[in-house]
């Protein structure tokens, strides 16, 4: 933890012990839309077909410039959002992007599995990353996921 989370932690905690409303600190956690086409087609979906596609360029336009502050001094960032955000072109880019503007911060991702090969696994080893892998059908990635042991 670098000297800005430490800073906005210990504040945080004093605001929330003193129960006080109004904060100076930021929040520990952010939780980013960062939606993408999804590979799935689950038949429950209300967003089937509607999601938008990522672009590395609205992460930069948008979340940094408006939230990059909050963000540096989190200590968890989610990017989660409809669809499967890892599929994207850019989704290695976007990967290198987050290791060099916030290495101190874990960033976690919710993905059925199936984007996850071997340069995508590396270049998320050489930060702090948080995978939640949820799919309908697991089983079919299973063995998918199994293989990426024996990739190093």
């Amino acid at each position: 933890m670098y000297t800005g989370q430490l800073n906005n932690k210990v504040l945080n905690n004093n605001e929330y012990s003193a129960h006080q409303v109004k904060l100076q600190s930021t929040p520990p956690n952010v939780i980013l839309c960062t939606s993408y086409k999804c590979n799935m087609k689950c038949i429950f979906c209300v967003e089937r077909g509607k999601e938008p596609d990522f672009s590395l360029d609205i992460d930069r336009n948008l979340f940094e410039n408006k939230l990059g502050d909050i963000i540096e001094k989190a200590t968890h960032v989610f990017f989660g959002g409809w669809g499967e955000i890892l599929l994207s072109s850019e989704a290695e880019d976007f990967v290198d992007h987050l290791n060099n503007t916030i290495p101190e911060v874990t960033k976690s991702f919710t993905t059925d599995g199936s984007p996850l090969n071997r340069n995508l696994i590396l270049k998320m080893l050489k930060s702090k990353y948080s995978l939640q892998i949820f799919s309908p059908y697991f089983r079919c990635f299973r063995s998918q996921i199994n293989y990426s042991d024996r990739l190093f």
